[in-house]
């Protein structure tokens, strides 16, 4: 499995919530109480965590079947898929 890292404080917050959350609920009412630039962030690291779930064998392939992700965090300089 990938690891996620985060890149700041605020990142490692809503990754944790996102993480930890049991109920789809909950998670619900976490990114509806969300502002616009928080809720982005979020689903970004929502995708991730939706990658880091996928085996080693697609994770190779990432690149070349989701090329505006991996361009996406590039330019945002996050470094999450290993």
């Amino acid at each position: 499995m990938a690891t996620i890292y985060p890149v700041n404080r605020e990142q490692a917050e809503i990754l944790d919530i996102l993480w930890n959350t049991e109920s789809e609920e909950e998670c619900k009412r976490f990114l509806k109480n969300l502002p616009d630039d928080k809720l982005l962030m979020a689903m970004t690291l929502m995708e991730m965590i939706v990658l880091a779930d996928l085996d080693d064998s697609v994770d190779a392939m990432m690149p070349e079947v989701y090329p505006e992700a991996q361009k996406m965090l590039e330019e945002i300089n996050i470094s999450g898929f290993r």
